[in-house]
């Protein structure tokens, strides 16, 4: 398939505006899809709480389907968009 090369005149100060709207976009839709997908260990998911909340409480939130485990190399993560969502729904606890 034979691919068109169109040139046009652009000002270089529109140019480098257009390049930096565009990278601060990329930038902005990468951070934010690694807020949603960064994992916390059980002690991080522990200190997000306020109050921070007992292990024991993290294992029954886990049990009770209210947060989600991941287990990755042996360790147990959970993703901090979901400790976000579940924070909504808890009336004592709120993320910090």
């Amino acid at each position: 398939m034979v691919q068109k090369v169109v040139y046009t005149e652009i000002p270089y100060d529109d140019l480098k505006l257009d390049v930096r709207q565009i990278i601060k976009e990329e930038l902005l839709s990468i951070q934010q899809k690694q807020f949603e997908e960064k994992l916390l260990s059980a002690e991080e998911t522990r200190q997000m709480f306020s109050p921070k909340i007992s292990r024991t409480t993290l294992y029954n939130w886990t049990e009770q389907k209210l947060l989600k485990k991941y287990v990755l190399g042996g360790r147990i993560w959970y993703k901090l968009s979901e400790i976000m969502e579940a924070a909504k729904h808890l009336q004592k606890y709120h993320a910090k």
